[in-house]
């Protein structure tokens, strides 16, 4: 018992949890993977032609002529009677359809994405009222009404949600409640709220106002047009309940008007059937029950998930009922004492308050702000408003280009200066982070232009954008629109660069052949194209990066996450999720990965051998994986495991899934495990879990001096020493590098200086500095400090060694990454340079793929006509021979500029110390057996 409730628990979470958006509308062939040509979907459990009833039957003939199987109603008959259409349960496609439930390859069907879960939803688009192919009709008006439906209606409609960026469907079902709905009879609120929604974007992407006066007229007299939208809702909803062992949760109810069928969630995809009952109820004036068909129809998923006839009491419109309101498919809609909802709440139906596109997003009561209140639904949500009360939106023009207005001001070096922003927005218009900061370097480049950033439209994107003053006067923008923001010395300036960069983002893309190269859109394209696929790298904005991630998961595919700000809770959830179906979830916030030799993300081109690492750290991995192969070793396999994993919250899934597959990976003989130090209990776990290996591990938790290793396990104190120990027999990295002899060879160019500045693009480049400065005796302090060093502003931080990893948000807000655009150094560079108290500048230079095509060329001129008093720059490669930047290659422009290189990030820092005092201190390190 202890089992099924534990897992009707998992069942109704997920279920609750959900957050369906309507976010398309598509021909069905575009989205149910597996649909053909004569193959028709219909409503309820499985069935063959002989057992249709009579509706089911003339429904399928129709459709038959609607797709142009057959010329007319006999032969389309005669068709399906011949075994030449399959028959499918909508349910199978992940579709749902009421009444007779039709879904063929033309049909347009509503797309409704749970973004908790990832998956997607479908339903046709509700017919109307009057004669209709969901209750048997296949006449010329049926087909015709369909056929514009699919070629005028469904386009139109299309367009509005995707301009509208996705609309969230339990707003509108919180609404409809309240006002006497209930989504499955009773859909006139709903409707009418939807209505609201759309309405003002179907008039600004339609160009056609017949066309548009007929779309609107269809939605306001077809008091059941959501209907269908729910209908997807509940099937969105109800999936991710599936498929749990152990749950006695149903997790879909269906009719076909034969049988009902219900599916239960831990008996995964089983139908269970029984013959279909009559409905109960009144009938028209001369009809009675021997003219009535069983009932059909998937819309009992309404059902299946709580509302229809489940929800009646909770529709206060309908049924006067005085109680407290609780939970309705997942979100708290109203929390407060006992009262009667059948009154206008307070505030919420105020006839002043306001709408601002979204339904129930940014509802305001009077001089209430835009902070939901006290028993809002919305209420624990921060504000994503757009504008400020009182203040007039300003649209984008028919270009989609906002007017610059006036003039902004930025901060020069130099003086003050007045400075052109200039923005576009591109609807729906989605380029991976990656290609963004590329692009963004690109445009910054440019002459004239100050900063540049092309982002996607998330509120967190136009914040960052907003505090680094790209963006002029209010953008209105969606999280699938492309920003585009440009700061020049001059009108002329910005809008040369925007030219270049719309160019940029038209130019099609080209196959190795020079052909444009086709690109999938979605998950499910991808997965069609390359069906042998089984990893997928997702590289989206924070927001929408779980779901991504989730969709993969469910078609098997492991996940390397790219992208960040995902929440701790989303990180866990996918996870264990990825845990249960034996599939590896590497990230959020993986920048490096290489699974077979392939390299991903920020990777290098490493010799293939018998070494494979472990890394919560993208440049941790990388300079060990590239170290090991420039000493002559080869790397099986790099798994990332993100920076979050080995915190309590996590546990270590990724970090334990990890040491499994390179247990088992015979193409494995050592393994690296790169860390900053984790939580103990977790520590205790992955250390326990390596004692049970037979392969030999190097342990290097960066910040730590120590750790209670099992036999088959070495510490590292730094990545320098992981790999040493890692190649073993002695093997030293640098050969006879020697730090006191290379400082003593070089002029004492400020005597009085002592500080060392580090300016790092590597985070975890900037740990070990920090690690073996401190070490050596140095006072350190950074703005990624390691336990036991302080933060900037922080008093005690005063007169210490400043140790900055360049890549924190600090300093790439609007910005690319350092190891794309290394222009983000060059103000810092400058300033120590020009410090008198500074004796050694230490900087990482990171190459490989993604990363700029020549950093050391640019160092090299930010550092031309340097004073000759200037101090001693102390650099390192990141990076090896196969590297198109060409290791060797970066070294010698360093070289050429005057910059002393050594051969690892941690010889760089001993070469730091020994030319920061006249006597050579060189750190001793915990552990170093």
């Amino acid at each position: 018992m202890k089992l099924i409730e534990d897992a009707n628990k998992q069942a109704l979470a997920r279920i609750l949890e959900g957050e369906p958006r309507l976010i398309d509308i598509v021909p069905a062939r575009d989205v149910l993977e597996g649909l053909k040509e004569r193959m028709i979907l219909h409503a309820g459990p499985p069935i063959t032609w002989d057992r249709m009833c009579g509706p089911m039957r003339g429904a399928v003939a129709g459709a038959i002529v609607f797709e142009g199987w057959a010329p007319d109603l006999e032969a389309a008959f005669e068709l399906a009677a011949g075994g030449g259409v399959a028959f499918h349960p909508n349910h199978h496609f992940g579709a749902v359809g009421p009444m007779t439930g039709m879904t063929t390859v033309s049909m347009p069907v509503f797309v409704v994405e749970n973004a908790k879960y990832g998956n997607r939803a479908y339903c046709a688009i509700n017919e109307g009222l009057g004669k209709v192919m969901r209750f048997g009709g296949n006449d010329d008006s049926v087909l015709a009404r369909l056929g514009w439906l699919r070629d005028v209606f469904g386009p139109v409609l299309a367009r509005a949600i995707r301009a509208h960026g996705g609309i969230d469907l339990k707003a509108i079902i919180a609404r409809g409640l309240s006002m006497g709905d209930e989504m499955h009879q009773r859909n006139l609120a709903c409707s009418s709220v939807f209505l609201r929604e759309i309405g003002s974007v179907l008039a600004r992407t339609s160009n056609d106002n017949e066309v548009l006066a007929s779309c609107i007229g269809f939605i306001a007299q077809n008091d059941q047009f959501f209907l269908n939208i729910a209908m997807a809702m509940g099937k969105a909803l109800t999936d991710p309940a599936n498929g749990i062992r152990g749950s006695t949760v149903v997790t879909a109810m269906c009719r076909n008007g034969t049988d009902f069928g219900v599916r239960v969630s831990g008996l995964g995809d089983r139908w269970f059937t029984a013959p279909v009952e009559m409905p109960e109820g009144l009938y028209f004036p001369g009809y009675s029950r021997k003219d009535a068909n069983p009932d059909m129809g998937d819309s009992a998923i309404v059902e299946t998930v709580g509302l229809g006839g489940f929800a009646m009491a909770a529709a206060p419109a309908g049924c006067r009922l005085h109680r407290r309101w609780r939970t309705v498919v997942g979100r708290q809609f109203h929390a407060g004492n006992e009262r009667n909802h059948c009154r206008a709440e307070s505030g919420m139906d105020d006839p002043r308050a306001r709408f601002c596109r979204s339904a129930d997003r940014h509802r305001r009561s009077p001089g209430g702000g835009d902070r939901p209140r006290t028993g809002h639904q919305h209420r624990h949500r921060a504000s994503r408003a757009r504008h400020r009360p009182g203040r007039c939106r300003r649209g984008a023009g028919a270009d989609g280009l906002l007017p610059a207005g006036r003039p902004r001001h930025c901060g020069r070096s130099g003086g003050v200066m007045s400075a052109y922003v200039l923005n576009e927005i591109r609807k729906g218009f989605y380029l991976d982070s990656v290609a963004l900061m590329r692009l963004s370097r690109e445009v910054a480049s440019a002459a004239g232009v100050v900063e540049a950033a092309l982002m996607m439209g998330t509120p967190s994107n136009q914040a960052i954008l907003r505090n680094a003053g790209l963006l002029d006067g209010e953008v209105i923008a969606q999280g699938n629109d492309l920003i585009l923001a440009i700061k020049a010395e001059s009108e002329a300036a910005a809008r040369a660069a925007l030219a270049e960069a719309q160019k940029a983002l038209d130019r099609p893309k080209t196959s190795s052949s020079g052909e444009a190269a086709w690109r999938p859109r979605s998950i499910a394209a991808a997965v069609k194209a390359a069906p042998a696929a089984n990893l997928a790298l997702i590289s989206v904005p924070g927001e929408f990066a779980a779901a991504e991630a989730r969709k993969a998961l469910n078609r098997g595919l492991h996940v390397l996450m790219f992208s960040d700000n995902v929440s701790i809770a989303d990180e866990l959830s996918l996870k264990q999720q990825a845990r249960e179906a034996g599939l590896l979830i590497m990230g959020p916030d993986c920048g490096t990965a290489v699974i077979g030799g392939a390299p991903l993300a920020f990777a290098n081109r490493l010799k293939r051998g018998r070494i494979g690492i472990i890394g919560a750290s993208g440049t941790g991995t990388q300079e060990v994986s590239c170290l090991l192969s420039e000493a002559g070793e080869g790397i099986s396999h790099a798994i990332g495991v993100g920076g979050r994993d080995l915190k309590k919250e996590i546990g270590g899934i990724t970090t334990l899934m990890a040491i499994d597959a390179l247990d088992a990976d015979p193409e494995t003989d050592r393994v690296v495990l790169i860390s900053k130090p984790p939580h103990p209990d977790v520590a205790r776990a992955v250390l326990g879990r390596i004692g049970n290996s037979s392969k030999p591990y190097t342990v290097c938790f960066i910040g730590a001096a120590s750790a209670d290793l099992p036999p088959n396990a070495r510490f590292a104190g730094t990545l320098r020493e992981a790999a040493e120990k890692t190649l073993g027999n002695g093997r030293n990295i640098g050969g006879k590098f020697d730090a006191a002899a290379v400082a003593a060879r070089l002029p004492q160019r400020r005597k009085a200086a002592q500080r060392i500045e580090g300016l790092f693009a590597g985070g975890t480049l900037c740990a070990e500095a920090q690690v073996i400065l401190a070490a050596g005796g140095r006072k350190v302090a950074s703005n990624a400090a390691i336990p036991g060093v302080p933060h900037f502003g922080e008093p005690e931080a005063q007169g210490r060694d400043r140790i900055v990893d360049l890549g924190a948000d600090e300093y790439t807000q609007g910005r690319p990454h350092p190891m794309i655009d290394p222009s983000v150094r060059d103000d810092a560079l400058r300033a120590a340079l020009a410090d008198p108290a500074v004796a050694v500048i230490l900087l990482d230079l990171v190459i490989g793929y993604g990363a700029h095509d020549n950093p050391a060329a640019h160092l090299a001129a930010v550092m031309a006509g340097r004073a000759d008093d200037a101090p001693v720059l102390v650099a390192s490669v990141t990076g090896t021979e196969l590297d198109r930047q060409v290791r060797s290659a970066q070294i010698r422009l360093l070289e050429d500029a005057g910059i002393v290189v050594a051969p690892s990030n941690a010889q760089a820092c001993d070469l730091a110390l020994a030319l920061s005092v006249n006597v050579v201190r060189m750190p001793r390190y915990a552990n170093t057996q």
